[in-house]
């Protein structure tokens, strides 16, 4: 199953800590939709992708961005079989989609508003030109690399005004696979070079950084420190002896921490010592704060005076 990015994460955990009537909220809100709005679209592709024919033959790579040269691609789906590879841009943009040549534009209509976009045929083509640089360069010999444009919307209306084989709605997605499998009977990798290439590409992965309190210029000290009720939203939680306690609506949370700790994690550091830990929970024992990272079962650096509690696994960077 798909997982939000570290990216989305990072931006839910920072709108949960700058006051709500912080300047930049608005635009870090409208930027974690956007981007909540292309996971989602990712989701069908990979929901349509599971109707096909079960097979060891497929390889399944999500969210990949891969280095090349100065500067990083990334696709959201990649698709490996014996006989070619296919790039899947999805797209999960609301409204009518027209699509004009000369200039190759894409212009999306709501609400009587038009809003243009980057021509993701052109971009999707782009990426595989991309991709295939990256193979030369790793001395692999590229074999068909095709890309689909996949509108995950269905109530999206497309116009073209020529004729565009690359851009589907998602429900065709394995019925244009069957089409490019029949197009494509010639092998171009063997099954152990297509399981090392697979490797290679997930070993070269790069996740992006997540570090979005810099990327709007939020001081650090803009961020609320503490724990914030499950309940109420407020931070008002004190540790009393059977959890954590709200001061604004009186509720008792056992795990209120562990949002907490994961929100400094996808803010400010892969790593987090006792004394930032009871500095970000506002806490004044540092057994407490012992205690506490104990019994999250974090990942621990040096065993001695020194030591540091590191990423859990599951906001560690994302392989594909």
């Amino acid at each position: 199953m798909r997982k939000k990015s570290r990216k989305i994460l990072a931006l839910e955990a920072l709108l949960r800590r700058i006051p709500l009537d912080h300047p930049k909220r608005e635009e870090i809100a409208t930027y974690r939709d956007n981007l909540l709005a292309g996971y989602h679209g990712e989701t069908q592709v990979d929901y349509y992708l599971q109707l096909l024919p079960e097979s060891n033959s497929y390889t399944l790579l999500q969210a990949l961005r891969l280095p090349l040269h100065n500067t990083t691609f990334q696709i959201d789906t990649l698709l490996i079989t014996p006989t070619f590879m296919l790039n899947i841009e999805s797209k999960n943009i609301s409204g009518i989609l027209k699509f004009s040549q000369s200039p190759t534009q894409c212009t999306r209509i709501k609400d009587e508003k038009e809003t243009g976009y980057i021509d993701p045929i052109e971009q999707a083509d782009i990426q595989c030109r991309q991709l295939r640089r990256w193979l030369e360069f790793n001395n692999i010999k590229p074999g068909p690399i095709e890309f689909l444009v996949a509108i995950s919307n269905p109530s999206t209306i497309v116009q073209s005004s020529t004729p565009q084989s690359n851009l589907i709605h998602v429900v065709h997605l394995p019925k244009r696979i069957q089409l490019l499998e029949a197009k494509y009977k010639e092998r171009f990798i063997t099954p152990s070079f297509q399981e090392k290439l697979t490797e290679l590409l997930r070993e070269r992965h790069q996740p992006e950084p997540s570090t979005m309190h810099e990327k709007y210029n939020i001081s650090p000290n803009e961020i609320i420190k503490g724990l914030q009720c499950p309940v109420c939203s407020h931070f008002s939680m004190l540790k009393k002896q059977r959890g954590w306690h709200c001061l604004k609506c009186k509720a008792l949370s056992k795990e209120a921490h562990v949002q907490a700790i994961e929100d400094y994690f996808l803010l400010f550091n892969s790593t987090l010592t006792n004394q930032q830990c009871r500095d970000f929970l506002l806490l004044d024992c540092r057994y407490k704060a012992k205690r506490i990272l104990a019994n999250m079962n974090l990942p621990t650096q040096n065993n001695t005076k020194g030591r540091t509690y590191a990423t859990p696994p599951h906001l560690t960077a994302y392989k594909p």
